[in-house]
């Protein structure tokens, strides 16, 4: 039988210098999503032009959560405003092809002081974040 370690899903809001910032961490998947989409109404209510969602401890994320993100997202670009992912490992990548979610919102390396799993993003000290778009231009 096929077993995973499952680390339930943490969703909590930070601020940084660069602007606020969701951290995401475990599965978030089944129940966590009730929270996750609380959690994505407030980011779509903030008002800031740069909002970040830090998925660097994101294990797994069901297909609804990207569709989540991904909604988020569009409606944010409507207002002239942009949603980031930070940090995503290469798992996380690969569980967001079906919908293409990195060829559609921009992403950037892990912060500093979080894991990062070297997705060849621009490098520097703190608050040298540079917004890339993942899987290539626009």
């Amino acid at each position: 039988m096929w077993s995973r370690s499952f680390r339930p899903a943490t969703i909590l809001f930070d601020s940084e210098p660069e602007g606020p910032v969701l951290v995401v961490a475990g599965s978030v998947e089944g129940i966590a999503l009730n929270k996750f989409a609380g959690a994505m109404e407030l980011v779509l209510n903030n008002h800031r032009s740069r909002f970040i969602v830090d998925v660097c401890e994101v294990d797994e994320w069901s297909l609804v959560a990207q569709a989540m993100i991904l909604a988020t997202a569009r409606r944010k670009a409507a207002r002239g405003q942009r949603l980031l992912l930070r940090g995503a490992s290469p798992s996380l990548r690969e569980q967001s092809q079906s919908l293409g979610l990195f060829e559609h919102i921009g992403s950037i390396d892990a912060h500093p002081d979080r894991p990062s799993w070297g997705t060849g993003g621009v490098t520097g000290g703190a608050g040298a974040h540079a917004a890339r778009p993942a899987g290539g231009a626009r």
